[in-house]
């Protein structure tokens, strides 16, 4: 999960055969645009007053309180409890995954969607997913039940129902370019359909991040995954890039999709580990992406500071974007979420003092 961020280096062996990648997954991409039936997309914030096109704007987001995080604030007390207050009361995606069992996923989704509502029955509900497993530098050589992950998803949808949610469909989603089989786009195509056809569910589909794949071959692998279902594409759940640099290439992405015949697409940005945005490059030999120092001042390089707060209202000129991103985010960009969980260690365990230290650091 966490120990995905091989991000710059990967995508060098794909490139070097782009033109025949690029051919057959765009071949492949148009013709399932155009067989693909309409989507069923829900939208969170139906019926609310003020309710728009963006389906996750104009609604209460629910602050999550059925992860690590929550647990560790109401165990701590004095400075530590204020401190990670402001992490706690900050809406997040809660991840579910391979490690919630499928006779157990209906249960969990429900619970989690009890503790953010908080009595607010129209609050809305974060959710990442992570089935696919194996996945990442294990999925060369991986084999998935594809009946029993489309259980899972049944199962986590009807935990969903008539609540208001928002999911990101299987974060590192772009480690699928490592397997030649064709289960796992079966499965998150299924995610998405299962997942929007609640009434008040919206889903975007992991893409990854700029750099990963180009923004045509992020569009062929988003198309291959069940696009078509879905509101969109989630951007950077995690990686550290700048808010700025994904505006754009969602923009992009989004411009390839069109011309593979699905149009009408959006994309939300996590921003919960990008407020010091750095690259692989430029870490000490041996250190993992995800592994960086917390920041511990304004003048650190190359460490980990939360960024901008979740919100709806994409073009502030408090998130100083630049004049392209801004109005590529106008366009086509949702929201930024805190969907990454940069206070756990290579996707846990969660780490008490990596949580302070990111509540007090925070670039906003």
């Amino acid at each position: 999960m966490k120990n995905l961020r091989t991000k710059k280096s990967w995508p060098l062996n794909l490139r070097s055969g782009r033109a025949r990648v690029v051919a057959l997954l765009a071949t492949s991409a148009t013709v399932l645009g155009l067989a693909a039936p309409a989507a069923h997309a829900g939208v969170a914030n139906a019926g609310l007053p003020r309710a728009g096109s963006n389906p996750i704007a104009n609604i209460t987001w629910g602050d999550s309180h059925n992860d690590d995080l929550w647990n560790a604030y109401v165990a701590t007390s004095g400075a530590n409890h204020a401190l990670l207050g402001r992490l706690v009361n900050t809406p997040r995606a809660v991840w579910l995954g391979y490690w919630t069992p499928t006779n157990q996923v209906r249960a969990q989704t429900a619970q989690t969607v009890a503790a953010s509502q908080n009595g607010n029955k129209n609050a809305l509900t974060e959710f990442a997913t992570f089935l696919l497993n194996p996945w990442e530098k294990l999925a060369a050589h991986g084999s998935w039940n594809v009946g029993a992950d489309e259980a899972w998803y049944r199962d986590m949808a009807a935990g969903i129902g008539s609540s208001r949610a928002m999911v990101i469909v299987q974060a590192d989603l772009p480690y699928a370019h490592t397997t030649s089989s064709t289960a796992p786009e079966q499965i998150d195509t299924y995610a998405a359909q299962v997942l929007s056809d609640q009434p008040h569910t919206t889903v975007y589909i992991d893409g990854g991040t700029e750099g990963w794949y180009d923004a045509e071959q992020d569009a062929s692998l988003l198309v291959r995954n069940g696009i078509r279902y879905a509101r969109g594409f989630a951007l950077n759940d995690t990686d550290y890039d700048t808010t700025a640099i994904d505006d754009v290439f969602g923009a992009k992405v989004i411009a390839d999709l069109a011309k593979m015949g699905v149009k009408g697409k959006h994309f939300i940005v996590d921003t919960d580990e990008n407020g010091q945005s750095y690259g692989p490059g430029e870490l000490r030999p041996g250190t993992r992406i995800n592994l960086a120092p917390i920041c511990h001042g304004k003048y650190q390089t190359v460490c980990q500071r939360t960024g901008i707060p979740p919100t709806t209202n994409v073009t502030s000129s408090r998130w100083d974007l630049g004049k392209a991103a801004t109005k590529d985010a106008k366009q086509y960009c949702d929201a930024y979420v805190w969907s990454g969980r940069p206070w756990d260690i290579d996707a846990g365990p969660f780490v008490l003092q990596y949580a302070l230290w990111l509540a007090a650091n925070g670039e906003y």
